[in-house]
């Protein structure tokens, strides 16, 4: 046994208080291994491994101990100068069981991923796609009038992003809500997405019906924008039902109902598509509609869209009405 010595602040030899660490104290490396205690046992039998961790869990108690009382009501850390350095402590309950499944990778969580991620890729690209149709159909009719909707789309895009700004939040919101069982808030926050969609619709009325005077001050032609206003004319009565859409799907979405919003999206491109073929180049006796035409497959293929939402939810989700 050596005793161990510091100088003092007079540079005087003073003995250090000896810290005593017992050994025969049980830790949760030793109660599992005796089911009496440690100190019951005659010659504890220990690994290597099995000593080395029992002895540093036993160091580390008592140093802690040396400074803080285990109530922690007192103790003498000022005195060693360590109260700034003393370690966050704390007592949790044994793991029971070896925990075999990881974080890293698990093929439920990936498979639940997937499965919601398909449908919504396959929304997305249905829902682009109509604009595609829009731009093929319209390139094959006339190109002085494709440069009219594309100029046209990408002002009804872009305010179509802005307003659907209230639904895409709505999404999060409704999942958290939904985990919690929460339907009075999902209710409440959908028909807060609707009612912020249907006064968006309105502010923009004005712009989409008289574009003209816009796309002119932006230095567009007057050739080009009039054609332009003749479709944002007809996409001005598409931007409500168009916002309804993107609110109830993002409301499905949250509620994990993906794979309606993609036959529902699916469905209304086929409308469009057929709708469209026909007024733009005048098949089966309609007339001949060119860009008017395209945009009422739009206003036709939309409300396809908002009524199987619509009918699904009342169907799956009454609570919510």
């Amino acid at each position: 046994k050596k005793t161990l010595f510091e100088m003092d602040a007079d540079d005087e030899v003073v003995a250090l208080n000896a810290i005593s660490v017992n050994m025969l104290t049980d830790t949760f490396v030793t109660s599992d291994i005796f089911t009496s205690g440690i100190s019951n046992e005659a010659t504890p039998n220990l690994s290597r491994d099995e000593f080395l961790a029992h002895a540093q869990l036993r160091v580390n108690d008592a140093l802690n101990r040396a400074a803080v009382s285990a109530d922690e009501s007192s103790g003498s850390a000022s005195t060693l100068g360590v109260s700034t350095k003393l370690f966050a402590r704390n007592i949790g309950s044994a793991i029971s069981t070896i925990h075999n499944d990881t974080e890293v990778f698990d093929f439920e969580y990936y498979k639940s991923l997937l499965f919601l991620g398909f449908h919504i890729i396959g929304g997305n690209i249905a829902q682009f796609s109509a604009s595609i149709v829009d731009t093929a159909m319209l390139g094959h009719y006339n190109p002085k009038v494709l440069a009219s909707l594309i100029v046209a789309s990408s002002v009804f895009f872009i305010l179509l992003i802005v307003g659907g700004g209230f639904s895409y939040a709505l999404m999060s919101v409704v999942a958290a809500h939904d985990a919690r069982g929460e339907d009075t808030q999902v209710r409440r926050n959908t028909r807060m997405a609707i009612w912020l969609s249907t006064m968006f619709s309105i502010l923009v009325f004005p712009i989409l019906y008289w574009s003209e005077t816009v796309l002119i001050f932006l230095g567009q032609s007057e050739e080009l924008s009039e054609t332009a206003q003749e479709y944002l004319r007809i996409m001005a009565f598409v931007m409500f039902p168009a916002l309804l859409d993107v609110t109830l799907r993002c409301y499905l979405t949250g509620l994990k109902h993906t794979n309606i919003v993609l036959w529902a999206t699916v469905s209304g491109l086929i409308f469009k598509v057929i709708t469209g073929w026909i007024l733009i180049y005048g098949n089966f006796g309609f007339p001949e509609m060119g860009i008017q035409g395209a945009a009422l497959s739009t206003l036709g293929g939309t409300p396809v869209i908002l009524f199987i939402f619509v009918c699904y939810s009342q169907s799956y989700f009454a609570q919510h009405v």
